[in-house]
């Protein structure tokens, strides 16, 4: 992993400097619209609608009892962990 490196989705490594050069490219050359924001937003779409239908899978077949520390587990690998870099920014 480099420096600029931080792990995505399954244990995949992004070079976060590349990243951020490619989306300012797509967005001086005026594609970043179409050829990134469009997908990502529909990706985004698509996660939020797999969690909201785990979450009812979870209303369904688990205890009530394993509501909250499975929220607090969530917020922990969704939040918590990133907070470093958000407060870098």
């Amino acid at each position: 992993m480099t420096v600029a490196g931080s792990y995505f989705g399954l244990g995949e490594v992004v070079d976060r400097m590349l990243l951020n050069h490619l989306l300012k490219i797509f967005t001086a050359l005026g594609i970043y619209a179409e050829s990134f924001e469009k997908p990502f937003l529909e990706c985004a779409y698509e996660f939020h609608t797999r969690l909201q239908e785990k979450h009812n899978r979870c209303l369904i077949y688990l205890d009530a009892s394993t509501r909250k520390p499975l929220i607090a587990t969530a917020k922990k690998q969704l939040l918590e962990r990133h907070i470093p870099a958000i407060l870098d920014k």
